[in-house]
């Protein structure tokens, strides 16, 4: 199967991963990374800025305006309202880091202060959490990423 057959692709269990199906599927492109902050809302990333998002266990994606154009390749909510995605911006040369504080309806971005590219987000609690990306790189933040 060639890559360009393949496409933004979110697959489902719901027997503990006996059986698998597809719940989203966009030709064309891929998604980098998926995380569900409660049983029903969930977000996927990917490249050129994408974010989908279901309220509905995946049933049903819709796309959400990231406002970058980064490749984001980690995505993970503190809870279902406020998350964060990371990634890299091929055309400023730099990580990118952007939040949500209103379930993905708008996002901002927060300076990296790197330009390599970051790789995966992860959150301890409300207020610290992790990133790390190429070549060693490790960012931490203790106030929800304002520094």
């Amino acid at each position: 199967m060639g890559s360009s057959n393949l496409g933004y692709l979110v697959i489902k269990t719901e027997d503990a991963g006996a059986t698998w199906y597809a719940v989203y599927n966009q030709p064309g492109l891929w998604l980098n990374s998926i995380y569900f902050p409660d049983i029903n809302t969930g977000y996927a990333v990917g490249p050129s800025g994408i974010i989908i998002k279901t309220i509905n266990a995946g049933a049903t994606w819709n796309t959400l305006v990231s406002g970058t154009p980064a490749d984001l390749n980690s995505v993970f909510f503190t809870d279902v309202n406020t998350g964060y995605a990371v990634g890299y911006n091929n055309f400023i040369g730099r990580g990118t880091i952007i939040k949500t504080i209103n379930g993905g309806a708008t996002w901002d971005t927060l300076p990296s202060g790197t330009t390599k590219p970051l790789k995966s987000v992860l959150f301890t609690g409300s207020n610290t959490g992790y990133i790390v990306g190429y070549v060693g790189t490790i960012l931490k933040t203790i106030n929800a990423g304002s520094t």
